[in-house]
């Protein structure tokens, strides 16, 4: 089987530059005594990786029929590999760590259930550029501010768009995430409340939240918005 048969529906591009694939395995943590999560296994590059790392146990998760069976059966010998054909946002995450090349048309879904989780501690992701640059920077966007205040976040480095088969259109990077705060209960309604931010960035503060003046919303800090949110939804923080 041809590894680089193009999979444009389900939207995967696979990592073939060795290189990049060397400097992957550097940047990952030994991950004895870790269960791991790999969301879109496509054809096993970085599975393998994460194998040589020796992980308590490693789940794959591949939504397209042809690569699970690939995977099941390059694998098959690993008694801690298991491979599922399903997708992450269908999944029960009860894994600590995340290493995964994402599907960039769901990378906002899919880190949405990531900060959601009770279990993930701790993440290593290939994402498209623009979107881990708008993480990192703290841009004040829904799913940049969510993954903020749940992980620190930082950019490993970047990849060419030629590291891969097919190539995207654009440029990736590996982005590492660290949790800093559990999510629980009480922030089930935190994801509007960032949306109805977001929404009305330009607006002043104070036609919403009387406590403030006439600063507008998105000079809010992340700690100003948990603020108003356990004001308004749990009255402690």
């Amino acid at each position: 089987m041809n590894s680089s048969v193009k999979r444009v529906k389900l939207s995967q591009n696979f990592l073939i530059d060795r290189n990049v694939l060397k400097n992957i395995e550097k940047s990952l943590p030994e991950l004895k005594g870790k269960n791991v999560l790999e969301i879109g296994g496509g054809d096993g590059r970085l599975s393998e990786i994460i194998v040589s790392k020796k992980p308590d146990k490693l789940s794959i998760l591949e939504l397209d029929r042809l690569f699970f069976e690939i995977l099941k059966e390059k694998f098959s010998r690993f008694e801690n590999v298991k491979v599922f054909n399903k997708s992450c946002l269908d999944y029960k995450i009860e894994e600590d760590i995340t290493i995964s090349s994402i599907p960039y048309s769901l990378s906002k879904d899919i880190f949405k259930k990531i900060v959601e989780s009770e279990s993930i501690r701790e993440g290593y992701f290939v994402v498209q550029k623009e979107f881990g640059e708008k993480i990192v920077k703290r841009s004040f966007l829904p799913i940049s501010i969510y993954v903020n205040i749940f992980f620190e976040t930082e950019n490993t480095f970047d990849i060419k768009k030629n590291s891969f088969n097919p190539s995207p259109k654009v440029d990736s990077k590996l982005l590492h995430i660290l949790r800093k705060k559990s999510y629980e209960k009480k922030y089930e309604k935190l994801w509007d409340f960032l949306n109805f931010l977001t929404q009305n960035r330009n607006r002043n503060l104070n036609k919403f939240f009387k406590e403030f003046d006439e600063r507008k919303i998105h000079t809010l800090n992340f700690e100003e918005i948990l603020k108003i949110y356990a004001d308004k939804y749990i009255h402690s923080y």
